[in-house]
């Protein structure tokens, strides 16, 4: 029985470059030249691992899929079967069980299997013929904020551009983490545990449940609380600090369109459409992040989301280091972010922001 392995063809146009699953180079190529319509000897394949027999027997969906190695998001493919078997286009299931990882860099995903990277032509590099639209400098992101529309803006940076806009009750580490407990028992039992134990620690104490979870958040304990900034640079700040330059980060802005909720007569455990909260600044780190929440209900129903409004900006990996620069040059640093004496020695030693 032969083996099967799974090869990275490249086309003439970068952006049908994909990973197929043949039994050698030349058979991968033609099944590329022969879908896309390519002529004879266009594509080349090499080969980038060797398909373990106990992978060997799983099929690949019979109807056309968009290939593996273009610009689509990873992680949607449920890996089903059907009756067409290999060779084919290898899915991001099969990928994952071979060890691949995914990054955007660029705007163009990045498939990374044994340390070496795979790239294809992001969307509109490759239809467009044009660079992507990437934050590449303070300047450009104060541009996409003054080209907003009126009204009252909300703004958070993700270090990651292909990171999920949810509490972190909601990501999977959260899942991961409370197990086989129901969201709402896991929540309000460390929530409880919080408030009985942060009583040492504090120097205001929170007036209701609404500022206690405003608290524990800032301090990292999973909340279904989403921290919003209403500084554009704050955003900036966060969705760069940490980065080595090795993924597209991004920015949301966001406009809610709906009056803040009332906190004195509304149980944030009790809501059930997604909320905007703007807490009294009890803590330095609220006052210094210029803090903003929403609060999202263990589920939400689209029609109670009405006149809610997103951007995304993607910001360059390459320009990273620039942009960390350009926010210590402008003050924008982890003693101003982050106030006290730890953020502060951290500033003194000289690492970045």
């Amino acid at each position: 029985m032969r083996n099967w392995n799974l090869y990275w063809v490249e086309c003439p146009s970068p952006d049908e470059n994909c990973f197929v699953i043949a039994h050698s180079s030349r058979s991968a190529a033609c099944h590329e030249e022969n879908y896309s319509g390519f002529n004879p000897r266009d594509c080349t394949a090499e080969l980038v691992v060797r398909i373990p027999r106990a992978l060997s027997g799983r099929q690949l969906p019979s109807r056309p899929v968009r290939k593996s190695g273009t610009a689509s998001n990873p992680g949607q493919d449920g890996g089903k079967v059907s009756e067409q078997e290999w060779p084919g286009y290898a899915r991001e299931w099969l990928l994952r069980r071979l060890g691949a990882t995914f990054k955007m860099r660029e705007d163009a995903l990045v498939t990374v299997i044994n340390g070496k990277s795979y790239r294809t032509a992001g969307l509109i590099e490759a239809h467009l013929g044009k660079p992507p639209e990437l934050i590449r400098s303070v300047s450009e992101l104060i541009g996409k904020v003054d080209g907003l529309p009126a009204g009252l803006w909300l703004y958070r940076g993700h270090q990651v551009s292909t990171w999920e806009l949810r509490c972190s009750l909601d990501r999977r580490e959260g899942k991961v983490i409370r197990g086989k407990l129901a969201r709402g028992d896991y929540e309000k039992r460390i929530f409880g545990e919080f408030k009985r134990r942060a009583v040492p620690y504090l120097r205001v104490y929170p007036q209701n449940d609404w500022e206690w979870l405003a608290l524990a958040r800032h301090h990292g304990l999973p909340t279904r609380l989403l921290d919003w900034t209403k500084n554009p640079l704050i955003a900036l700040y966060f969705a760069v600090v940490d980065s080595d330059g090795d993924q597209d980060a991004v920015i949301v802005a966001y406009q809610h369109n709906s009056q803040p909720v009332d906190v004195s007569n509304t149980d944030p455990f009790s809501i059930k459409r997604i909320e905007l909260y703007e807490p009294a600044l009890i803590s330095d780190r609220l006052a210094a992040q210029d803090s903003v929440f929403t609060a999202e209900p263990e589920r939400t129903r689209e029609r109670d989301q009405k006149g809610r409004v997103l951007h995304e900006w993607g910001i360059s990996a390459k320009s990273m280091p620039f942009l960390q620069r350009q926010l210590r040059n402008l003050g924008i640093t982890s003693n101003v972010v982050f106030p006290g004496l730890d953020s502060l020695c951290r500033e003194l030693k000289g690492r970045p922001l």
